[in-house]
């Protein structure tokens, strides 16, 4: 197999190629999702997560479309009621013209993983070349990932990214020739991909400097941190909020060694705290508080190298606003009240009586009391939590066009979370003293951040 190595995003000849052989592959190639995964461990069907205004199959449909592909084939399982469902999905949000564009495939046995799903793919192709994506991988750019597997097709079958060391057989491009070759692996009990790259003449494509394109969701608490990382694209600068009912719980305390981790790992981080009560940050008397009294909307005082802003504001209107402008890669919302997506909530065992973030915004559960380590706070305590959780953020989804979709994932989850809990190791449960949990949390936070 060769290997083609791409660090920085640069190569001599990409632009050439882009211009030259990518835009006129595109539109002779089909695009091939593959939604016809168990979900065992999502608990709920991939295809059909909530995703922007829509669900994930139709993202990664729109983005077909939009990137001009021949046809596009929706490979699903064997599942028909389901099947059903995805399908009357899907033609709520794409036009009937768009709806020609696509064809639909079907498994015909279970628990066959995506193999069955390329096969009968491959069979109604009309294209020679086609990109094969799963759908729980919302975040690859289809001409990107194109302009680097848009290499000499005469002598290789498949084109397949690879990062950190990691094969991507489901963001991969293959000729249609390998037909057979799957199908010799099927029958011979062999159901992965992966036995069928590395048997023919594979092009392997180190993407390391996009490797969050191939970021993936197979639990909740994945796809919860890939939500994140989609609002963050559509924000200036990322966000974390960080919560908790109660005053004195031990937010400050879960900011500062956050904030102290972080900027070991080199994010330039920035913390904004809600007050309720009434503050100043200037001296009685001074000139800045002069003209803030003399009616001055905003005003500044510089020194070499700290600066300082004084502004009249609604701080419930305007301090999201403010994060935005900040000269940082990441804000710190400190509240008391519940925050923007994604949330963090701090809790402290015997204290804590409810939680005020929907179990849908939700990315971690901080154990404040640093006494406790994971595995050993009360099942019941932190269940009790969560059912609250889950009925307030079943409440208020109850009238959005996604509500049953979010009703069915938190209600899952919630059984998913008590098994776990029984088991000592609730999912999304973060402990303040653990080490080994608290930088659990800073890698996810690590992946979220969209850097600009």
């Amino acid at each position: 197999m060769a290997c083609m190595k791409i660090e920085n995003g640069n190569t001599m000849n990409r632009n050439s190629i882009i211009e030259e052989t990518m835009y006129s592959r595109i539109s002779n190639m089909s695009l091939i999702i593959m939604a016809g995964g168990m979900s065992s461990r999502m608990g709920y069907c991939k295809a059909l997560l909530p995703w922007g205004d829509s669900v994930l199959i139709v993202e990664q449909i729109r983005k077909g479309l939009a990137a001009g592909f021949q046809g596009i084939i929706i490979s699903l399982g064997v599942d028909s009621d389901l099947n059903e469902h995805i399908i009357s999905t899907i033609r709520k949000y794409i036009s009937e013209d768009d709806w020609k564009q696509i064809r639909v495939v079907y498994d015909s046995i279970p628990s066959c993983g995506p193999i069955q799903g390329i096969i009968k793919s491959f069979q109604s192709t009309l294209c020679d070349w086609n990109l094969v994506i799963a759908v729980d991988m919302p975040f690859v750019d289809y001409q990107l990932l194109l302009s680097y597997t848009c290499g000499d097709y005469e002598n290789v079958e498949s084109y397949i990214p690879v990062h950190d060391g990691y094969s991507e057989p489901l963001a991969g491009v293959y000729h249609r020739s390998l037909l057979k070759n799957f199908i010799t692996s099927y029958h011979d009990g062999f159901y992965a991909l992966q036995t069928v790259v590395e048997k023919v003449k594979s092009n392997l494509v180190v993407m390391d400097a996009y490797r969050h394109m191939f970021m993936n969701m197979n639990t909740y608490e994945e796809y919860q941190w890939c939500r994140a990382r989609f609002e963050s694209e559509n924000r200036d600068v990322p966000i974390i909020c960080v919560v908790a009912s109660r005053r004195k719980t031990g937010k400050t305390t879960f900011i500062k060694k956050l904030v102290s981790e972080l900027t070991k790992r080199h994010i330039v981080t920035g913390v904004i705290k809600s007050d309720a009560h009434q503050f100043t940050m200037d001296k009685e008397g001074s000139d800045t508080d002069e003209a803030i009294k003399a009616g001055a909307k905003a005003v500044m005082i510089a020194s070499h190298n700290e600066l300082a802003i004084r502004i009249k504001a609604d701080y419930k209107n305007q301090m999201y606003y403010l994060s935005q402008i900040l000269p940082v890669e990441l804000v710190i919302m400190e509240t008391r009240t519940q925050g923007v997506f994604p949330t963090i909530e701090v809790f402290r065992e015997n204290y804590t009586e409810e939680l005020v973030t929907p179990f849908n915004e939700l990315v971690g559960l901080v154990e404040i009391d640093e006494s406790s380590k994971i595995g050993t706070i009360e099942h019941h305590d932190i269940q009790d939590l969560i059912d609250t959780s889950i009925r307030v953020g079943v409440a208020q989804l109850h009238d959005t066009g996604q509500g049953e979709f979010f009703k069915s994932i938190m209600n899952h989850n919630m059984d998913m979370m008590r098994e776990s809990c029984n088991k000592g190791k609730p999912p999304i449960l973060f402990s303040y003293k653990d080490d080994t949990s608290f930088q659990l949390l800073v890698d996810a936070i690590c992946r979220y951040i969209v850097r600009k």
